[in-house]
């Protein structure tokens, strides 16, 4: 049990991270007057949905009994991975 609760901490934060990044990407958004911003808006759009499921998956996880959480952990971390390469992208297109 203790192991699940570090790991859900640590997801936690991670989250946090995301959502600290995400909102440095829509201040930049907002300043945008180019024809560019439609896309940035569509990557924004694309990483909020990333970060939606990100913390579906971690109630999931909360929710699992003691021996199926292992299971979602695998996925977890490939989601942890898959958004954490998506905003990086994204911040680096959009210097």
């Amino acid at each position: 049990m203790k192991d699940r609760q570090k790991y859900i901490r640590k997801l936690e934060a991670q989250l946090e991270d995301f959502d600290a990044d995400i909102q440095k990407l829509e201040a930049k958004a907002d300043k945008i007057k180019t024809d560019s911003k439609a896309e940035y808006e569509e990557r924004l759009k694309k990483l909020r949905d990333r970060r939606e499921n990100y913390q579906h998956k971690i109630e999931e996880l909360r929710q699992a009994t003691e021996e199926g959480w292992t299971e979602l952990k695998g996925g977890l971390d490939t989601s942890t991975k898959e958004l954490k390469k998506s905003i990086k992208n994204a911040m680096s297109k959009f210097k």
